[in-house]
């Protein structure tokens, strides 16, 4: 493929998908995994229960969590948050 045809395919994959942002207004700790029930349109609640079971799980989920926290940038909270993830 040209680089031309890549770029162009990079931009109109870039429209259709919300980029990933930590939300930190509607999260508890850092808002990562209120950005990632955002972006994935799964309910906020799945995302915690399933975190809380991977950081329990020998803390697989703890280095990621903080890396996200770390490196994901913030986002304020869009004005769909609640019907995309059925948190309040």
């Amino acid at each position: 493929m040209s680089d031309d045809k890549l770029k162009s395919l990079a931009k109109t994959a870039g429209r259709e998908l919300k980029q990933y942002r930590r939300l930190p207004g509607p999260g508890w700790i850092g808002g990562v995994c209120a950005g990632l029930a955002y972006r994935t349109g799964i309910p906020t609640w799945i995302i915690r229960l399933a975190w809380t079971l991977l950081i329990l799980c020998k803390g697989v989920g703890l280095v990621p969590y903080i890396l996200l926290w770390i490196f994901v940038p913030r986002a304020a909270k869009p004005s769909d948050y609640t019907a995309r993830t059925g948190d309040s």
